[in-house]
């Protein structure tokens, strides 16, 4: 995924050319904070109606935007609004369930474990 990221152009030439802020750094940057906006704040608002049975569909519908990235990586999709919200989507996406895996875990295991969970 990372390699996926760093490697989409934008479809504008001053920002390929940049050397303010190049397309891949911006990715990374917006992938982070997007990370940390799931985490932070969406999950700990609501659990969009998952338990910790039905969370792992959630997550496998993270799985939906990888061909998008593909797409993106091979010039098929070359277009930064499908960049930018893909990208803000896998952020959000990732920093919410993995947030919700963190918290749940300890219900799922025996009583004995969960210190290590």
């Amino acid at each position: 995924f990372p390699a996926l990221i760093t490697s989409i152009q934008s479809q504008h030439e001053w920002i390929n050319n940049s050397n303010i802020i190049p397309m891949a750094v911006l990715l990374v940057m917006e992938y982070n904070v997007f990370d940390y906006i799931g985490r932070k704040y969406l999950a700990s608002w609501t659990t969009l109606s998952f338990s910790s049975r039905t969370l792992w569909i959630g997550c496998a519908w993270r799985i939906v935007l990888y061909p998008i990235y593909i797409a993106m990586y091979q010039n098929l999709i070359f277009n930064d609004i499908v960049a930018h919200c893909t990208t803000a989507m896998l952020g959000l996406s990732n920093g919410y369930f993995c947030c919700l895996c963190f918290m749940w875990a300890p219900t799922l295991v025996r009583t004995n474990e969960q210190q290590m969970c």
